[in-house]
Order: C-alpha cells, then sequence, then structure tokens
C-alpha cells in the first residue's frame, strides 16, 4: 500500500549533525579547559553533561549517542587523574566515568525523543489544521456544483437528451463522491479531538443497518445488498448518524472491492456483551500484508493491485481515509473494529460495538 501523505520527519544535515551542535560542544569544551583549574572533578562533569543535553536538542539519535561517548572518552584523558592516559584508578574514578557515559547517553536519548514527539504533535496539528481548512473551502462550491448539476440533470432528462444527461449522471457522481470525502476528513478531524461530546442515543441496528443499506443502494442500484438482522436484538446507546456513516463506507469499500454480480452482505447480532456488526464481500479477499496498514490513515492500494483484481471503479483508491474514519467512529463508541479476510474468498469486517444497561443513562430513567 502506498501512503499519500508522508510525514515530514526531523530536519538534519546529510551528516545527521547541525553546526548549533558543534557550537555547543565548542562552546562547552572551551569552559571546562578555562574552569579546569577552579572547580572540581564533579562539577566539571556537569558542566560536560550541560552541553550532551543542548547539543541533544540538534542531533540525530545515533550521532547524540556516539558523540556522548566519544566526549566522556575524551574527558578522561584530559581531566581525569592520571591526565593523557586512559588508565583510570578503579577506587576513585571509574563510578565516575561509568555513570557519566550512562547517564549522557540516557539523557542524550531522552532528549532526542522528546524532540521527535514535539515534531510529530506539530505535524499532527498543521496536517489537522490543513485538513479542516480545505474541506470546509470545499464545501460551498461543491454544494453549489451538485445543486446545478442536479437541476441540469433534470432538465436533460425531461429533454430526453441522452448525451448530456449521460454526462451530467457523471458529473454528479463524481462530485458527490468528492463530497463523500469531504464530510469523511471532517468526520475524521473533528473525531481525533479530546473533548469531544458525541450526543448518543438508544438506537435500533436494524433502522442503523436500513438507513446504511438505503444510501449505497441509491448511488448503486444495480448492485445486490443483503441485510440480515435478528427480531429482539438490544438497542444501541451510540451516535446513530455516525454508526449509518461507518457502515456506509465499509459497505461501499466492499462494493468497489468485489465483482459487480457478487451480492455484500450486512448483518448485525448478539456477540456476549457486544452487538456485532459485520460487512462480508466476495472478492478478492484483503492480503495477509495488508491487513496490518489497512486501517492507518492515508493508505492506498497501488494501481497495479487493483489491475490484478480487475477493480474498474475509478474511485477504488480513494485518499485512504475511509477505514481509518471507520476506527476512529469505533473508537469513540469503545468499540473494536477487526478485518478477516481469506485471499481469493472474500473479506468481513466486524465492528463490536458495547451493549449498555438502559437503566444506567439517567437521560433513559
Amino acid at each position: 500500500m502506498t501512503k499519500i501523505w508522508p510525514l515530514s520527519k526531523t530536519p538534519a544535515s546529510p551528516a545527521g549533525i547541525r553546526w548549533p551542535a558543534l557550537l555547543i560542544w565548542t562552546i562547552a569544551w572551551a569552559l571546562l579547559f578555562l574552569l579546569d583549574p577552579l572547580l572540581d572533578l564533579a562539577n566539571l562533569s556537569m558542566l560536560l553533561l550541560l552541553g550532551s543535553v543542548a547539543a541533544s536538542l540538534w542531533l540525530t539519535p545515533a550521532y547524540s549517542i556516539a558523540a556522548s561517548t566519544v566526549f566522556v572518552v575524551a574527558f578522561n584523558w584530559c581531566f581525569i587523574p592520571p591526565r593523557n592516559s586512559f588508565h583510570v584508578a578503579l577506587d576513585k574514578h571509574l563510578l565516575l566515568l561509568v555513570t557519566m557515559v550512562v547517564v549522557n547517553g540516557l539523557i542524550a536519548a531522552l532528549m532526542v525523543l522528546q524532540r521527535q514527539a514535539a515534531i510529530k504533535v506539530s505535524n499532527h496539528q498543521q496536517r489537522t489544521t490543513f485538513l479542516t481548512s480545505v474541506s470546509h473551502d470545499f464545501r460551498t462550491p461543491l454544494s453549489t456544483i451538485i445543486g446545478i448539476a442536479s437541476s441540469l440533470q433534470e432538465d436533460f432528462r425531461l429533454q430526453g437528451d441522452q448525451r448530456h444527461l449521460h454526462q451530467m449522471s457523471v458529473i454528479l457522481e463524481q462530485s458527490n463522491q468528492l463530497n463523500r470525502i469531504t464530510n469523511n476528513v471532517l468526520q475524521l478531524v473533528r473525531l481525533d479531538e479530546k473533548a469531544l461530546d458525541l450526543k448518543k442515543d438508544w438506537e435500533s441496528a436494524e433502522e442503523i443497518i436500513g438507513a446504511a443499506v438505503h444510501l449505497c443502494r441509491q448511488r448503486v442500484p444495480g448492485r445486490t445488498i443483503e441485510a440480515g438482522v435478528p427480531e429482539k436484538l438490544p438497542l444501541l446507546w451510540c451516535h446513530s448518524l455516525l454508526i449509518v456513516q461507518l457502515l456506509e463506507n465499509l459497505i461501499d469499500n466492499a462494493i468497489k472491492y468485489s465483482p459487480p454480480d457478487q451480492p455484500v452482505r450486512v448483518t448485525a447480532v448478539k456477540d456476549g456483551k457486544h452487538i456485532a456488526f459485520a460487512v462480508t464481500d466476495k472478492g478478492q479477499g484483503v492480503a495477509p500484508e495488508l491487513s496490518k496498514t489497512i486501517f492507518e490513515a492515508f493508505e492506498r492500494l497501488e494501481p497495479e493491485r487493483l489491475q490484478q483484481w480487475q477493480v474498474q471503479d475509478p474511485t477504488a483508491r480513494g485518499v485512504g481515509i475511509g477505514l481509518t474514519l471507520c476506527r476512529a467512529i469505533t473508537m469513540a463508541h469503545q468499540g473494536s473494529i477487526t478485518l478477516t479476510a481469506q485471499p481469493g474468498q472474500g473479506s468481513t469486517f466486524t465492528v463490536r460495538l458495547p451493549i449498555r444497561d438502559n437503566l444506567s443513562t439517567p437521560r433513559e430513567v
């Protein structure tokens, strides 16, 4: 699978070291020689430790640990008696030297990891801001395009202009597809907010499946979508629109990656303390090596694999957020989503949502 949103990496020069780190080490060693007559060995070692911590802000992990180790050895040569020698008095300075090596290495590694975590958070915030801005900017022109295309489509239908009717149908279909992608992006960004408070209520699994199947049948009227829900299934405490969107994405995914003459089946059953929704197709089945990353954001199938599976839908590659959104919706409901697939025989996505005691909700009481 290919990722279309690469995260930026820690900037560094080709050698892995940037000039601020060299400057810090130069200043640290200049101070060591300058203060050598005034400070004892313990205080000098603290100065070396301070230089190691500061330099780690601009070094890659490997160079940070390597530089710290080299400079501790150099410190032993220059400052630990007997000087100008790597000999260490076992009863006086060995513990100090070993401690300096370990502490320098640990602090250098921790500083690098902290910097990388900060960069990752910054990248995530920038990506979220970008996606939110772009998606919001898309919605207004998309609504206008869909409205005009729908009106023109109806006009061409009344006029019996089949050529322009077909062209307008393609425009409307692709506009609706882009609108669904935009809504998925906005929903994914919204679910990523830690302070999100979902407006949940008691909902029927049968009605949720019915709504999702109805939406998909409207888009692909010639496709067989089977639904099965047993009687007396417990109500779900959930955000119904989100669960409908989750199932809609899974059904849409199954339609894209399975033969048009094969049905897609949607079911819901009671599974212990959960209700398990399952969407099953008769496609080629997801390969084991793809199942590990299939829920990651912006992961897409390569064109060669689509050709191998004989997938004709031009929207099949998508942008790689549909299944990521499904996972986010599931996690927002304290549930789980899993994939079971057999190459050549099809795939089943199973979403398990917890069953909640009706009386435990003050709103219901």
